[in-house]
């Protein structure tokens, strides 16, 4: 612990037990709902229906529970162990996290083609890794600079404002 209070930090660098964790979890909620936003404003014109808004709903919902998932999994493995967390960090988190979107969201469409009963479910299903890598590279690619977005909003409202206790230099 006295190694972490005696790191030299750079100005785009927080240290680990500076995080307010109320604050980076909800910026971690907040940073893909715009994006997912723009991506329905995009959809809607060409498809209205009740369905279509559903799934939009759907998908923004997706969406915040993805990066909550892959933020916390970033934040517990990687920033834990090395002490610090820095904005190129939260950058690559929110990239990450759009390209890998579909992988989580296809699941879901499986799920819910189930529950319909329509028949689509096994067509998903029988191809999941296609479908998946499909996705990936037909949303997740162009979402790259949607998930840039969301991860400035990261770093802006979740890390950067993390200050260091100035207890320890006292001691």
């Amino acid at each position: 612990m006295s190694d972490l209070v005696r790191l030299e930090l750079k100005p785009t660098q927080r240290r680990w037990i500076d995080l307010k964790w109320t604050r980076l979890f909800i910026s971690l909620a907040a940073a893909p709902v715009l994006p997912a936003l723009f991506v329905l404003l995009l959809v809607f014109p060409f498809n209205f229906s009740a369905i279509a808004r559903a799934s939009g709903g759907a998908g923004v919902i997706i969406s915040i529970l993805w990066s909550l998932f892959t933020g916390a999994i970033y934040l517990a493995v990687v920033t834990r162990r090395r002490g610090i967390l820095s904005r190129a960090e939260c950058l690559l988190l929110g990239v990450v996290a759009a390209i890998t979107l579909p992988a989580a969201i296809v699941p879901c469409s499986i799920f819910v083609h189930s529950v319909r009963d329509d028949g689509l479910a096994g067509l998903v299903i029988s191809d999941w890794p296609e479908r998946v890598f499909e996705a990936m590279v037909a949303f997740g690619l162009p979402a790259i600079p949607l998930g840039l977005f969301s991860g400035w909003v990261v770093w802006q409202f979740g890390v950067r404002p993390a200050v260091p206790d100035p207890a320890p230099v006292f001691e």
